[in-house]
This record gives structure tokens, sequence and C-alpha cells, in this order.
């Protein structure tokens, strides 16, 4: 039920007839409602919840009572000049609005717990501090407890962290990014991150436990981020899992350099492929040693394995030593081992192999002369060939063979009119043209020129011809043409009774011992002297019947 108190009490008195009393508190077990109406500054308390109200307006019967619980109070304004606001026990709690501290003023504290806050003058908290909301700092805020903000941060002056004990940023919020340090000053600003006396190789760590770390940035030149341990004796370890390393640059450079220090790829003992430039369908240009009397070794410290280079090339060029003005040397195989240096010993693909034949006056040396090294030239159905605009000298210690198993050998069987000489050298040669195996024959063929067999100017035994049985000599020269001896002609065997001239026609002429008679066969006309002591009419024969029956010729005693 509503109550109902609209005048208050009237005392009588001198001067005055009557006088009003003060309204008297209406005391009830309940708060007041809009309907309880009384005189405005009425007190109503309420003995259940030890709080008081105080009616503030009525207005078309509609009455407002302001009220404080446990011995608090309800305030639509609160200003204090001069004087101070002390809570010796509880808080300062503010709901709704905003706590406003104008420039230069301070505020200690013990325990702070606020919402949306704005301080623009300086900030003492000795206690922890909860700012459930936005925080605005325009001034100096000095907090010796702990610090939790909910909400947003905004410090318009300097903001310094110094604490003793360690300082945490945690966030819960699911959100990208959930902590974010972001300068916006101008194009000096910078975020430094120190540590003063850590020696820990993990005195900076950032870590992420189940994501990925980014580093970005955004400067337009190559100093974009810079990874510095320039300490003399600093150093920088990268370590990573099964999905490894990938640097990538978009059309910029790659550049690793120590200056004197070494460079070391895959260093460690453990079995690894290393790929350079594997890109597929882009052409790379990769360049290994500089300017430099740089020295470059590939596979020289393994015992083992094999070193390929353009293997999986199936067109392109293959390079080894340049293509410009190089004067250095190249080396292939230079080790003290026994080492097979294979070129183009592929099964598949026909090749073309090229040794020094560029358009300069190139020294090649193919093979050696020490001990029992050797050296094959071999080819198939194609042509084996060796073309000097010099000279080419074959020369060997032991026997220098050149053969044929299916052709001709030729020698100078070109057209050019050039003179072909052998075993032309200063010294005692045996030299021997031909073979007796079979029916091999030699055929020594001449034009306009001469044949001259042993005319040089010393003195020398030339033999024509084979006294085995069944061998034969023949000189040919046309009809009419004499064949001339201009020292005669001499038949030294003896021991056949045939040994003889043969003219033309088959008559032979003979010599020997004792008479032909029964004894020598000849054809019919040939003539037979003896060489042994006989008379005038035993010294000459004529054979009669092309058998061994001789008539004696008479001649002068």
């Amino acid at each position: 039920m509503s109550t109902q108190v609209s005048r208050r009490n009237t005392i009588y008195g001198y001067p005055n007839p009557q006088k009003g009393l003060q309204q008297e508190p209406i005391v009830q077990q309940r708060d007041p409602m809009t309907s309880d109406a009384a005189e405005i500054g009425t007190v109503w308390c309420n003995t259940v919840s030890s709080s008081y109200f105080i009616l503030c307006s009525s207005v078309q019967g509609v009455n407002t009572w302001t009220s404080a619980s446990g011995g608090s109070e309800t305030l639509t304004a609160l200003t204090v000049n001069p004087g101070n606001i002390t809570a010796t026990a509880g808080n300062v709690d503010i709901t709704a609005g905003n706590l406003n501290m104008a420039p230069g003023s301070t505020a200690t504290l013990g325990i702070l717990v606020a919402g949306d806050s704005t301080i623009t003058g300086t900030l003492g908290v000795t206690g922890a501090t909860t700012l459930d909301s936005t925080v605005d700092i325009g001034g100096d805020t000095t907090i010796d407890g702990t610090l939790d903000v909910t909400g947003n941060v905004t410090i318009s002056g300097d903001f310094d962290l110094t604490s003793a004990d360690a300082i945490s940023f945690t966030s819960t919020s699911n959100t990208d990014p959930s902590i974010s340090l972001t300068t916006n000053g101008g194009t000096t600003e910078t975020i430094q991150i120190t540590a003063v006396q850590g020696t820990n190789p993990a005195t900076i760590e950032l870590v992420a436990t189940v994501g990925g770390i980014t580093l970005s940035g955004g400067l337009d030149d190559g100093n974009a981020i810079n990874l510095d341990a320039s300490n003399a004796a600093g150093g920088m370890t990268f370590v990573a899992g099964t999905n490894g390393f990938v640097f990538s640059a978009t059309a910029g450079e790659f550049t690793v350099a120590t200056t004197t220090g070494l460079v070391s790829i895959s260093a460690d003992a453990e079995p690894t492929t290393i790929d350079i430039g594997t890109g597929a369908a882009v052409v790379k240009t990769i360049a290994i040693g500089g300017t430099g009397a740089n020295v470059i070794t590939i596979g020289d410290a393994q015992a083992a394995g094999s070193v390929a280079i353009g293997t999986a090339m199936t067109t392109g060029t293959v390079s080894i030593g340049g293509t410009g003005l190089q004067t250095g040397t190249v080396s292939i195989a230079p080790g003290t081992g026994a080492q097979t240096v294979s070129i183009a010993t592929g099964g598949t693909g026909i090749k073309t192999v090229n040794i020094a034949t560029g358009a300069i006056d190139n020294v090649v040396t193919i093979g050696s002369a020490t001990g029992a090294a050797s050296v094959s030239l071999l080819s198939g159905t194609g042509n084996l060939s060796a073309s000097s605009t010099g000279t080419i000298s074959l020369s060997s210690a032991g026997a220098l063979s050149v053969n044929s198993s299916a052709g001709a050998i030729n020698v100078g069987n070109n057209a050019v009119a050039q003179a072909i000489n052998v075993g032309t050298g200063a010294a005692a040669r045996t030299i021997t043209i031909g073979n007796a195996t079979g029916a091999t024959s030699v055929v020594v063929n001449v034009g306009t020129g001469a044949l001259n067999l042993g005319t040089d100017a010393t003195a020398h035994a030339t033999a024509v011809g084979s006294a085995t049985a069944g061998c034969t000599l023949a000189l040919n020269t046309p009809v009419g043409t004499p064949v001339v001896a201009n020292a005669g002609i001499s038949i030294t065997d003896t021991t056949s009774p045939n040994s003889g001239l043969t003219l033309p026609a088959g008559i032979q002429v003979l010599s020997g011992t004792g008479s032909p008679s029964g004894t020598v066969t000849a054809p019919i006309g040939s003539l037979y002297l003896r060489v042994d002591p006989a008379g005038a009419t035993s010294r000459a024969y004529i054979n009669t019947d092309a058998g061994t029956t001789w008539t004696n010729i008479t001649t002068a005693a």
C-alpha cells in the first residue's frame, strides 16, 4: 500500500503564531515506490536493508526516491572544494560515466579497479590495478603492483615499464592481432627490444608454440630486414625441421658473404641432396667464382662417390674454363690416385666431342710417356681422321703399327702432288714392304716419272726377286725398248742348270759346267755356255728338241 504524507507538523509559539516542523522520516520495512508520496526532502528508512532514500522530485504523481545502501551514497554530481575524497576502506566504484582528472592533477591509489579511464595528470597506484575497458593516459602513470587491462590503453606521453620482477604481456583474445606494438609518429620512429646484460643464446626469444613467425619490412632498399651479429666472435644459427629453409627474392639478389670466413653448405655428416638452380622450365644463370684468383674445388675431400655436371641436360652447353680471355689452367683428374676419366661414354645418343677446336693456335697433348701409359683412339663405322696444316708426327720407342681389319691402308691417296718418304731418316734401317703369306702381292706404280730402286750413291747390293723354286722375275718394256744394264747382268745362281736369261719366244741363254746333253731341259733354240775348261767343240751348245738334246757349236780355238 502506498504511503501518503502530504503535511508536516505545526507548532505554536511567539512571536509567530505557527511554525512548520521538519518532516519526520518515514520508517518502513521496504523500499519506497514511485507511488509513495511525501514532501520533497523527506527521508525514507528501510529497517530491513539498513538503507535510506530521499524524495528528490514528484512529477505528475511519479515520485523519485534517491537511495544509498550499506553506508553508500548515490549522487548525480559531487564537487569537493577544497578538501579530499578519502576512502579508508572499500572501493571507489564508477559503474557508469568517466573519472576525469584535470591536466597537472595527481591521483595516488592503493588498488584501482576501473572501466573506461582517461588520465591527463599523474596516476600513482601502489597496489593492483585492473582496468576493464579503454584507458587513455595523457600524463605520468606509476603502478607499483599488478596491472590488468581488459580493454585498450592509449598513452599520449612516454610509457616506461620498469620492474624488479618479470613483466608479462598476455592476451586471451582470439583475434588478429591479439597483441600489437605500433608506432605512428613519423619517419624517424623505431621500436627497440633490448636486453642489456643477458648472455644466454636465447636472451631475446620469439616463440610461436604452434604457429609461425613472420618478419616483414616495408623499406624499399636492401635494409628492409637486418639480422646483425657483427660482434668479433658473433655468429648466427638457423635450425629447421623437415620442411627446411626457403629463401626467396622477387627479381632481387641473394648474397652470402663472409669476407675471409668459410661458407659451408651441408657440411654435416648426413646423406644430403644439394640442389642449386633446379627450378623447372626456366633459364637460370649459375656462376661460381669471381674475377679474383679463386680456388674452386668440387668433391675434393670425398673418398668415394661421384661428381656429375650436366648429366640431366637434354640440350644446352656445359662449359668448363670460361669463354673469355682466361689464362689459367683447367685440370680434370689431376690427382695422384688411380682414377678413370670418362668423356662422352654414354651408351645412347650420338655425341660430338670437340677438344681445342677453337680458331686459335692451341697446343693439345693427349697421353703420357711415363711407364706403361697407353692411348687408344677408336672409331666405329665412321672415320678416324687426323688433319694438320703443319706436320703430323708419329713416334714410338717400340713398334709403330698401322692396320686395317676390313679396308685398305692408304698413305698419300689424296690428289695432292706431295712426296711420300718412308724410312728416309739418317739411320741404318731395314725397310720391309709386303710379306710372303699366301697370295700377298706388292704393286709399285709410277706415272711419267722414274722408278728408282737403290739408286743412291752408296755401295750396296740391290736384289730383286727370290731364289725360291717357282719364283719368276719379269722385266717388262714396250716392244722395241730394251732393258738396259749399264754394267752388265750377272746371274750368280750356279746351282740350277736352268739359271739364265729368257729371250722373247721363250729362248733361254743358260750357263753351267759340263755338257747339258741329257741333263738340261730348255726350249728349242736355247744356248748353253760352259763355264769350265773345254775345247773348241764343247764350249757352246744349242737345243734342238725342246728337251735335253743339245748340239755343240764349234768355236775358234
